[in-house]
């Protein structure tokens, strides 16, 4: 397991210390000039959270995978960033990986932090019956790529480089929420694992296998599969499974969550909803959190061990604007990843909250002509107003009746849309 682990540390150390070619100033200036012409771009929100799920009748929550946030930018296509243009000669081609056929690049940064903690976090003892306390604070790159003007496949590579351990800041982020909240304190920070630098490396590819041709305003449908791995001193282990989509003016790929990496899609921005059902099966090879450190001694000694196999699956919707504006609620349940003397633990529920939306970060810095300084568009306030036009009762239909389908029970959230949105007050803006 360390040698993979190694082989992934000398890559990443390889591609990190790579010479600039002898065009690097020429590059420089071609980046300072497309920064100042296209300093605009796609920006996403994720968080996941076991506690969301409490409004949805779910008890237990606050455990073992707590939550999640990542922050991503996304560039135009085909516009690489300054460590692409001021690589070594030759990296933007050996990204689109050596095939013959013209790809659609597509890059973006990313920063994360993931949460984890044994299932008493009031109990400030060592639980050795439990994962370990512990978090994962990470800045990375993001690449994406799909042959040319095709929406059928799409693969993306996520470098990621953090530190777990006090450092990575979650002690202090769950005692600050918990504070703001007026929930239970969490007790047991001070069993949580070491410092220590940590890699990782994510890939994801996406087919589609089969979808509907009815016209882009008829009801249609999709099924992708998917299959990647995780290469690092946090996470190792490889994945693949299966997704449907229900709607309509469906383009570019599933939306991806924390751990299966995606920027956008690649989708041309429109007005499109659909419902997500997918399945994901994991084979663990190596997992910090619940086996512990790889180079420092472990806080107490543990008692439990990582589960082989992890199935998780993912119900949802999404929703997209004209302006490339992005909602999505996921609801996900997940396989116990680890086993205990006392037995195996309950199955994780959790969900994942997205937004997306389109800005010029530089546009409240420049002044226009006659030395006004332009606003913040204001997205959300019009992303509410859209809201108000998005088809609720049509799409909790299909939602309801696909998942009485594919899972064979019902779920009431999907039927409670109708009446949720009836109950909404009118939004005036303005």
């Amino acid at each position: 397991m360390k040698v993979a682990i190694v082989v992934a540390a000398f890559f990443t150390c390889i591609c990190a210390h790579a010479q600039a070619g002898p065009g690097s100033s020429v590059c420089a200036d071609a980046a300072k000039a497309t920064f100042k012409e296209k300093p605009h771009g796609t920006y996403h929100a994720l968080i996941e959270n076991d506690a969301f799920t409490g409004y949805l009748g779910a008890r237990n929550t606050d455990r073992w995978y707590t939550n999640g946030v990542k922050f991503m930018r996304e560039l135009d296509v085909n516009e690489p960033p300054l460590w692409v243009l001021c690589g070594p000669p030759g990296l933007a081609n050996l990204l689109q990986f050596g095939r013959g056929e013209e790809m659609e690049v597509q890059y973006g940064y990313a920063l994360g932090q993931l949460m984890f903690t044994p299932q008493k976090i009031t109990d400030p003892a060592p639980q050795p019956l439990d994962r370990y306390w512990g978090g994962w604070l990470y800045l990375g790159t993001i690449v994406q790529r799909r042959p040319k003007g095709s929406d059928d496949q799409l693969e993306t590579l996520e470098l990621d480089y953090g530190v777990v351990g006090p450092a990575s800041l979650a002690e202090q982020a769950q005692k600050v929420v918990h504070g703001l909240m007026d929930i239970k304190k969490p007790q047991g920070w001070s069993n949580q694992l070491k410092t220590e630098p940590g890699i990782q490396m994510n890939y994801l590819r996406s087919d589609r296998l089969r979808h509907s041709t009815s016209g882009q305003d008829d009801l249609g449908y999709d099924i992708t599969s998917h299959a990647g791995g995780m290469l690092g001193t946090m996470f190792t282990s490889v994945n693949g499974g299966i997704g449907l989509r229900v709607g309509k003016r469906l383009a570019g790929s599933p939306v991806g969550t924390i751990e299966l990496p995606a920027l956008g899609g690649m989708a041309s921005p429109a007005d499109r909803w659909y419902t997500l059902f997918r399945m994901d099966v994991r084979r663990v090879l190596h997992n910090t959190f619940i086996d512990g450190s790889l180079f420092r001694s472990d806080p107490y000694a543990s008692q439990i061990g990582a589960k082989d196999w992890v199935v998780q699956s993912t119900m949802g919707f999404v929703m997209e604007w004209q302006r490339g504006s992005k909602l999505m609620l996921l609801l996900n349940r997940r396989s116990p990843e680890f086993n205990n003397i006392v037995g195996a633990t309950p199955i994780q529920t959790f969900m994942t909250l997205g937004v997306s939306w389109q800005y010029d970060l530089a546009a409240p810095f420049r002044r226009r002509k006659n030395g006004d300084v332009p606003r913040f568009p204001p997205f959300f306030a019009a992303m509410l107003i859209r809201l108000r036009q998005f088809p609720f009762a049509e799409s909790g239909r299909v939602a309801s009746m696909t998942a009485r389908l594919v899972f064979c029970r019902r779920f009431p959230i999907f039927e409670r849309w109708t009446g949720w949105y009836s109950a909404w007050p009118r939004i005036r803006l303005g």
